[in-house]
């Protein structure tokens, strides 16, 4: 007479143990991961929405300064650098505004965020057209009448 097994081996217990461990550790790293990738991705905006502040603060003033200024804001640190471009007879007609922002992520790393852009004195102005130019229109096409 054979007997017929009721229940699971102690040997059957421990391999199923180790393999659903193994497998939530995987799960607790995969997670870690994309905890961390979020903050990192988080700060970076963060340092990102700095930098375009101070820009558009700087851009404000119309035609800056050549200038250095740091600072900090909300944990993140910046530098705004305007400085003169421009060939010897043009000196001072362009500037370049360079922003930058870094903020610390962790583990030693860091996150910078740089904007630039390059600014003119002068002004764009919009002439109005002369009159008797159809009004700013295009021309009617061959054939058709303008109603």
């Amino acid at each position: 007479m054979r007997r017929r097994p009721d229940g699971f081996t102690l040997i059957e217990v421990l391999a199923a143990v180790a393999i659903l461990a193994t497998a939530f550790y995987f799960l607790l790293e995969l997670r870690q991961s994309s905890l961390s990738s979020a903050i990192f991705a988080s700060r970076r905006f963060i340092a990102l929405q700095v930098a375009r502040t101070k820009m558009e603060e700087t851009l404000a003033e119309g035609f800056p300064d050549p200038k250095v200024e740091s600072g900090e804001v909300a944990g993140v640190k910046y530098t705004v650098n305007v400085l003169d471009i421009g060939d010897e007879e043009n000196i001072g007609a362009l500037r370049r505004i360079d922003v930058q922002a870094s903020v610390e992520i962790g583990f030693g790393e860091e996150g910078r965020v740089v904007l630039s852009t390059i600014v003119s004195p002068l002004a764009i102005k919009i002439l109005p057209k002369p009159a008797g130019e159809n009004g700013g229109e295009a021309p009617p096409a061959e054939g058709r009448r303008k109603p």
